[in-house]
């Protein structure tokens, strides 16, 4: 039997448990975003208790306007979401070169680039009353066959943070492969640089 791990195990001791109110929501996650502006390390997360099903709706498919401009990424259990506040350019930098360097490995092997897929953020729903988004997801040609909107789930999913996020980082890669029953076969985390002049190891 698969051991169960909590959506909100081995977070950061400073996260923010932010009852649900968008007006607050937008609030703390401002709060995050302008103490990365500052910090290279720190909480990125915002635990939602108490969600209903349009608010659940609204927060994953409606990333431009829900939290005021703030880039996140959004996964729920019942009625308890978790937020990943995204601090953007080095965040983003960081899971770009990733994914070059796969993409780079997938043109080495010979793999036509048009047959597979990446789905950046997408909103996948393991099971009933529970959604899960990565930063980066990979669907393998196998996956692709029924067109861009029913692709099935990736082999490899991408998650960056900062390195007070890790440990629950790899608490949610143990979520993934339970929660897609092995589906996603590969878990990669990569640690964003936030300060200008770092560089990846």
């Amino acid at each position: 039997m698969a051991q169960d791990h909590s959506l909100i195990s081995d977070l950061p001791e400073g996260h923010i448990v932010c009852n649900f109110s968008l007006k607050l929501l937008k609030v703390e996650a401002q709060n995050i975003m302008e103490w990365f502006e500052q910090n290279d390390d720190g909480n990125q997360w915002i635990v939602v208790p108490g969600l209903r099903g349009p608010t659940i709706t609204k927060l994953a498919d409606d990333h431009y306007t829900s939290l005021g401009g703030v880039t996140y990424r959004f996964q729920w259990e019942g009625s308890t979401g978790l937020i990943k506040v995204v601090p953007s350019g080095p965040h983003v930098s960081s899971t770009d070169r990733f994914v070059d360097v796969v993409k780079s490995k997938i043109s080495a092997m010979g793999m036509p680039y048009e047959e597979s897929l990446w789905v950046g953020s997408k909103t996948y729903r393991p099971a009933v009353g529970k959604g899960k988004e990565g930063d980066q997801a990979f669907v393998p040609p196998s996956r692709c066959t029924t067109g861009i909107r029913n692709v099935g789930r990736p082999t490899l999913v991408v998650e960056t943070g900062v390195s007070e996020s890790l440990p629950h980082l790899r608490q949610d890669a143990k979520k993934w492969f339970a929660d897609t029953d092995g589906e996603v076969r590969i878990y990669a985390e990569s640690e964003s640089y936030l300060k200008s002049g770092n560089s990846l190891p």
